[in-house]
């Protein structure tokens, strides 16, 4: 679990300098790594992450590159975490 809290900070961290001068675009950036950290195999939020070749995103890669068939979600947060996470980031209207 602490290689996961440590992947999220970096991520969040990311979408915060990267889109410092954007909120809306900060917002959406959240969100994606929210998404993209809650991703399973039966249900993939891949979608929100960037697109292309460049991505942080490795699902979004492999789509890209047409091979996202062989993509495995791993580290996903447990359930309660992302709901957790979601909550606060709700409540500060991100």
């Amino acid at each position: 679990m602490e290689a996961v809290i440590n992947k999220l900070t970096i991520y969040y961290g990311n979408a915060i300098r990267a889109n410092a001068q954007n909120v809306s675009e900060m917002r959406q950036a959240i969100w994606a790594v929210w998404a993209h950290s809650t991703s399973t195999d039966d249900e993939t939020k891949h979608r929100f992450c960037p697109k292309g070749s460049d991505s942080w995103c490795k699902y979004n890669v492999l789509e890209f590159n047409h091979k996202a068939q062989v993509f495995k979600n791993k580290n996903n947060l447990p359930k309660a975490v992302s709901e957790a996470i979601k909550q606060v980031l709700r409540i500060y209207h991100i």
